[in-house]
């Protein structure tokens, strides 16, 4: 940067500090500057207008809400100081105690490393900045609930923002929140990104492109535009005043992260340029926008007061992400979008993960919401042999269960009628937070008879789902794929290649490899005569008893295994139809797929 724009930077953040007291009736007032985007820093002052007692502490958060992990942002900040020469100390490893007596206000200044370019982090360079904000902004417990100003100094070639939180006085680079929750709820997009609107029901919707990708505009807010007012509908209303889709445009795609009123969504930007890439974009679009219901508005009573310090857990993610994940493929089916071809075979990809998972005699729904935090986000080489994921069998639960509520009233109710009992009772009413016994009681009211039994069973226990039963109720067979028709052996090992060759990478609970000592971890040299890059093709010539050498390299030893194989435990299936379904599987089939 020149020393012109340096100077640009400093003037106008002296300008914007001074003016603060304009501010609404802020009492805490951020700003956010960028004297050094080509190191990728950002900088924040805080200022607080009113204090009492001797110190105060800031702290940062260590986990963005929506993502069940704690990643340390206090690592990534530097040079903090308080105003006046005040006395301060690091307490904690995201906690600054400032000492400040007799003052009756204070402002403290930091910078922030902002170079992890996701949905849950900060990035900053010469071209723009995305900022999420409990990356980068601390808070003090007395005023967290006061509201807050966020003055923005873009850099000076910087034309466009775009986030969630409102304007104040006219100008884009002011913002205003009703508290800290609501200010770090807001992702904020800086620089010269291109942007498009559309509006549903009157609510006016922002897709901000960060990065170049090749997309059809026209096409996207069509389809968006149909999706939104599809997930509306479920819940028979919207509490949005607008809504922002911040879409990060880069090499990978990196999933997403919802808020009260915007996204965030890592795309590869070459997603937009074939049919199944695109629809899994608006898939992700979808999930995260219904996320702006259930979960943000929707929650377990754990997590209605959010504790920025340390974990907050959770027995519920297969509700709040599994159902979540239902619809975001049930309403692509709804809109059009998938046709029911497609969409049946991304339900039978699902539940074919789910019955062949290793992990699910091990782990219950409840378990695996609870264990986000140390399990989910941190998996390991063993992690498929005793975790199952919330997502995946969250979801498939959701279908059962619409299913069977479709099969009980005679097609008269469906899973969208729950939500809108959820929507109603926990949120519009004014009453927020489902405790775990008022969940349950909210599924036997919608239902009408007790479910102690598919709770007990399904969700904090390991019972296999019956699907065969449930898919009848719309007089779906399943059929077994015979996926030992070329007699092919088994070992149950997974492999990666990376720059040091083949290794092992998993070996499934109770397989050949598993019972004979094979590890994850060990290079593979050879498998009898095939050579490491031939191991897979090589097991395929073999049979269950065959005996396989594998010459393996572990720890820096070369030693040799053998592995007696096995049959592949798996089973797969797919759908068919019965011949003459009666008049309630029609009903079911109607309800949930809309056809006759």
């Amino acid at each position: 940067m020149n020393f012109c724009t340096r100077l640009f930077n400093k003037i106008t953040l002296f300008t914007a500090i001074t003016c603060l007291p304009q501010l609404a009736q802020a009492s805490v007032h951020y700003t956010l500057s960028f004297p050094e985007p080509e190191a990728h820093y950002a900088t924040v002052s805080i200022t607080l207008d009113e204090r009492t007692g001797d110190s105060t502490d800031f702290k940062l958060p260590v986990w963005i809400p929506g993502s069940y992990m704690v990643r340390e942002f206090s690592g990534n900040i530097e040079r903090f100081a308080a105003a006046g020469n005040l006395q301060w100390k690091k307490v904690s490893k995201n906690c600054w105690r400032v000492y400040h007596p007799g003052r009756s206000a204070i402002t403290v200044s930091y910078s922030v490393y902002c170079f992890e370019l996701s949905v849950r982090t900060s990035f900053v360079d010469h071209d723009q900045g995305l900022i999420n904000g409990s990356s980068v902004f601390m808070y003090t417990d007395d005023t967290r609930d006061r509201q807050c100003s966020l003055t923005v100094i873009p850099l000076v070639y910087w034309k466009k923002i775009s986030t969630g939180l409102d304007e104040t006085d006219g100008n884009p680079f002011r913002r205003i929140a009703e508290n800290y929750d609501r200010l770090v709820d807001c992702p904020v997009l800086l620089g010269n990104h291109i942007s498009f609107f559309f509006n549903v029901s009157g609510i006016p919707h922002e897709v901000a492109m960060m990065g170049k990708a090749d997309f059809d505009s026209v096409r996207i807010k069509k389809d968006l535009a149909v999706i939104t007012k599809a997930c509306m509908d479920v819940f028979g209303g919207s509490p949005l005043k607008s809504y922002t889709f911040i879409v990060i445009n880069d090499l990978t795609s990196g999933g997403g992260l919802e808020h009260a009123t915007s996204s965030v969504l890592k795309v590869d930007r070459n997603a937009y340029s074939a049919e199944l890439s695109y629809k899994s974009f608006l898939s992700l679009a979808t999930h995260e926008y219904f996320h702006l219901w259930l979960v943000k508005r929707i929650k377990d009573a754990a997590l209605v007061r959010l504790d920025y310090d340390k974990e907050m857990y959770t027995t519920q993610l297969w509700l709040y992400e599994g159902f979540t994940s239902y619809y975001d493929e049930y309403l692509l089916h709804k809109t059009g979008i998938f046709s029911r071809e497609d969409y049946l075979k991304i339900i039978a990809k699902n539940m074919n993960a789910c019955i062949n998972d290793a992990g699910e005699p091990y782990q219950s729904l409840a378990e695996a919401s609870f264990d986000a935090w140390v399990k989910y986000y941190r998996k390991n080489e063993n992690s498929s042999n005793s975790t199952i994921s919330y997502y995946t069998k969250g979801g498939m639960l959701a279908l059962i269960l619409n299913l069977d509520l479709l099969h009980r009233s005679g097609g008269q109710k469906s899973l969208d009628d729950f939500m809108k009992f959820l929507y109603s009772k926990y949120f519009l009413s004014g009453t927020t937070g489902i405790s775990d016994k008022q969940l349950q009681s909210a599924f036997e009211t919608v239902w009408g008879v007790p479910l102690d039994t598919l709770f007990a069973d399904y969700i904090y226990g390991t019972v296999p789902v019956d699907y065969k039963r449930y898919f009848s109720y719309c007089g779906i067979t399943l059929n077994e794929q015979d996926t030992a028709a070329n007699g092919s052996g088994y070992a149950g090992i997974t492999l990666k290649t990376d720059q040091n060759g083949v290794s092992v990478a998993g070996v499934r609970r109770g397989s050949p490899a598993w019972r004979d000592g094979l590890y994850a971890g060990d290079r593979i040299i050879k498998a009898d005569t095939a050579a490491a890059e031939s191991v897979a093709a090589c097991l395929k010539t073999k049979k269950p008893g065959d005996e396989v050498i594998f010459r393996i390299e572990r720890r820096g030893l070369i030693t040799e295994l053998m592995v007696t194989l096995g049959e592949d435990p798996s089973r797969n299936y797919d759908f068919g139809y019965v011949k003459k379904p009666d008049a309630l599987q029609k009903k079911v089939l109607h309800g949930w797929l809309n056809e006759k």
